[in-house]
């Protein structure tokens, strides 16, 4: 097992092993507690991401073990696209956060500059995080990390307080369910047609991206068939599509949206806000108490107000911190580009 040279005295860091997981989602859970007050991570979540192809535990993953054998720091990289190494850190409230996150986080960009090789020649490459708006200690340590704060987002969500009705579809088009295993491949190109206008997309070939793809919608809940819901014209091309889990990480009471999306050419026909309000329907009469979803809190589609008309609030704020690795040419999304 490979352990790390630059934890201070008393302190061992190395790769998790699967025993290691209730240990960080305590630090984790520890951490979520002492910034927006309730737990925000699961075990099962937990594990799933640990053993998904996507990741490698000893390559990816890092915790912090103090001299009585306690997990109390957290950190992982998420290189599987080189431009755009994701990372996330933790350390419990009861230690020196500051002094063990910056160890933590040398680990982290250590790992981040070592795949920039992978990225393509001349591309610019930047380590990103995510941390919630109340964070204060994360944001001190990014800060004084080299990290600046670039943007933020939002988790919106919407209580039933009376009996929903189906959305009147747009002249033209019609809704109906997905079949995940026969149309995988076309979702996923409607997909990346809706998200080539979101902040930080990646296009990537298609057999990379599809990977990612289905990765994505293996690592956590299952694909439930009934929560795939799809917006199509009368000579049945995919226009926009909504795919949701069943629940929230720790809500089991709400329902989540994961992707919502309409192909550029068919926006401003209200698809959007009747694949949204389809998804409603479909969760209170799954017995939901309500929905949630991520989004970009300065959306280059305007997501954010259509989510605001269907009745939603924000009830978290996240803050997305960004360090340049490597200068060079930009190969994600920052605006809708000169064809809009």
């Amino acid at each position: 097992m490979t352990t790390s040279s630059i934890a201070p005295t008393g302190y061992i860091l190395r790769p998790p092993t699967l025993d290691d997981a209730p240990g960080v989602l305590d630090v984790m859970n520890a951490n979520a507690l002492d910034s927006i007050g309730q737990a925000d991570d699961n075990l099962d979540d937990l594990l799933e991401w640990w053993q998904s192809p996507e990741i490698s535990r000893d390559s990816n993953l890092r915790v912090l073990v103090n001299a009585d054998g306690r997990v109390v720091g957290y950190g992982e990289l998420d290189d599987s696209r080189p431009v755009l190494p994701m990372l996330d850190l933790y350390v419990h409230p009861d230690q020196d956060r500051q002094a063990l996150g910056q160890i933590l986080y040398a680990w982290v960009e250590q790992r981040a500059r070592e795949a920039i090789p992978r990225a393509p020649e001349g591309a610019r490459v930047a380590l990103r995080g995510f941390t919630y708006d109340m964070d204060l200690w994360y944001h001190e340590l990014l800060r004084d990390c080299g990290l600046t704060c670039i943007r933020h987002s939002y988790r919106m969500e919407i209580r039933f307080e009376e009996t929903l009705t189906p959305p009147v579809m747009p002249d033209g088009f019609r809704l109906r369910l997905a079949d995940p295993q026969r149309e995988q491949v076309a979702i996923y190109h409607a997909y990346c047609d809706t998200f080539r206008d979101h902040f930080g997309f990646v296009e990537e070939p298609f057999e990379i991206g599809f990977a990612h793809w289905e990765q994505m919608w293996q690592k956590f809940q299952p694909i439930d068939p009934a929560l795939w819901i799809v917006a199509e014209t009368a000579d049945g091309q995919i226009a926009g599509v909504c795919l949701c889990k069943p629940y929230h990480a720790t809500q089991p009471d709400m329902g989540w949206v994961s992707v919502l999306g309409v192909r550029r050419e068919y926006r401003r026909t209200g698809l959007g806000m009747a694949l949204l309000r389809q998804a409603f329907v479909t969760f209170q009469q799954m017995g939901r108490a309500g929905v949630g979803l991520g989004v970009d809190a300065s959306s280059l589609t305007g997501a954010t107000r259509l989510y605001e008309r269907a009745g939603m609030r924000v009830v978290l704020r996240f803050d997305m911190y960004e360090k340049e690795l490597r200068n060079g040419i930009e190969m994600t999304v920052t605006d809708l580009g000169q064809d809009d």
